[in-house]
C-alpha cells in the first residue's frame, strides 16, 4: 500500500466500473469497502504535477494495473480533513 498526504485543496480520482455507473452517475456502492479491504484505492490528480487534470488522467490511464473498460468512469473527488471521534 503506497500512503501520502494529500493537501486539502488537491483531488483524487476513483476508477468506476460499468456497472456502477447509471445514466452518467455513478452509484454510491463504488466507494463502499469490501470485507478484506482498509482504504479505497485512488489515484492523487496533483501528484503528476501536470497544470491540465485531462493530462493527470491520461498518464492515470497509461500506468492502470486494472483493464479500464470503455464505458467505465473516472469519479473526481475534492478532499476534506474530518476527525472523526
Amino acid at each position: 500500500m503506497i500512503e501520502d498526504t494529500v493537501p486539502e485543496q488537491d483531488h483524487v480520482i476513483r476508477y468506476v466500473k460499468p456497472s456502477l455507473v447509471h445514466d452518467n452517475k455513478v452509484n454510491g456502492g463504488a466507494f463502499t469497502l469490501r470485507k478484506d479491504e482498509e482504504g479505497l484505492s485512488v489515484n492523487w490528480l496533483e501528484a503528476f504535477g501536470n497544470d491540465d487534470q485531462t493530462d493527470s488522467v491520461n498518464e492515470i490511464r497509461n500506468l492502470c494495473r486494472i483493464s479500464l473498460a470503455s464505458t467505465g468512469k473516472f469519479a473526481k473527488l475534492n478532499l476534506i480533513t474530518t476527525n472523526y471521534k
